[in-house]
């Protein structure tokens, strides 16, 4: 373990601890305060491995790796060029006894998903169409990201793919769009654990093939299981049961699009979203609630 201060350096009790767990050197703590940048940070990280001869370039670090840190509960990517100004105390770090554990880890390196901007493109230029009009006050869109569900934890699967908080009952219909990469995968064993293997929802056809799937619930169209009753299906409806009453959902029109979306840090989900609302020079925020998979909001700034 190196450091860049001493316990007896005077300044210590300003400083803040913060233990790396690098891809480079197992673990590396350093001592900085709480207004340096993010671009600091990564300085002295980097005289520190280099000092002992683990020899990297700032470029083909940034490149190469990001920081991942725990903020608020939200696990968040740190990538240089978005994060290189911000200080330290943004990220919730502000004295030496609220020092944080950060870890790099290596970019993916995974081609854009051309394929999937097209069609996402043309499906949110759609309801883009559909929102600023009159229906706005009637209709509401909904974002759930990484909503592919992948445990049989039931309230964090009905989460995932209905978002309860976020629907407002006084709204006609409800447009729900749902993405992660694994969505529509054969091999994928949790591929039936998705909402619409557990209820009768109608899939209707569209142009976007195997990308992005549309399924419907008509108004005044009851909620209710498929065929081939589980213990997991049972439990999903008993959790279920309670929101459709509390946000009227057997009056409404549900509408989601199910999106086979592989997020990368060179071409994300959201940067897709800002460059279509900012050539509209609309805010995104303004017409769509964006949610985590968890079930906390968030918002995009593009304006």
């Amino acid at each position: 373990m190196s450091s860049l201060a001493s316990e007896n350096d005077n300044t210590y009790y300003r400083k803040i601890n913060i233990l790396i767990k690098s891809p480079i050197k197992s673990i590396v703590c350093i001592y900085l305060h709480q207004n340096n940048t993010w671009e600091e940070l990564i300085d002295e990280f980097l005289k520190v491995i280099n000092k002992n001869d683990l020899v990297c370039s700032k470029e083909k670090f940034i490149d190469n790796f990001y920081g991942d840190i725990m903020v608020n509960t939200i696990r968040k990517r740190l990538l240089f060029n978005d994060y290189k100004n911000f200080k330290l105390k943004d990220f919730g770090i502000h004295s030496f006894y609220d020092s944080k554990e950060i870890e790099f880890k290596a970019i993916s390196k995974i081609c854009p998903d051309i394929e999937g901007v097209i069609k996402l493109t043309t499906l949110f230029n759609t309801l883009i169409n559909k929102v600023t009009t009159e229906l706005f006050n009637t209709t509401e869109i909904i974002v759930s990201n990484n909503s592919f569900n992948v445990t049989d934890v039931v309230k964090k699967n009905i989460i995932q793919q209905w978002q309860p908080n976020f629907i407002d009952p006084n709204k006609k219909e409800t447009i729900i769009i749902l993405w992660d990469f694994a969505f529509f995968n054969p091999i994928c064993e949790e591929s039936k654990r998705q909402f619409y293997d557990f209820i009768n929802v109608k899939e209707i056809k569209n142009e976007f093939q195997g990308k992005i799937k549309t399924f419907i619930k008509e108004k005044n169209e009851s909620i209710i299981l498929r065929d081939n009753f589980s213990k997991e299906k049972i439990d999903y409806f008993k959790e279920l049961e309670n929101i459709i009453e509390k946000k009227n959902l057997v009056k409404k029109r549900i509408t989601w699009y199910v999106v086979n979306f592989t997020d990368t840090e060179k071409l994300s989900f959201n940067d897709i979203i800002t460059k279509i609302f900012t050539e509209k020079k609309l805010d995104p925020n303004e017409y769509i609630k964006f949610c985590y998979f968890c079930g906390l909001p968030y918002y995009i700034n593009n304006l």
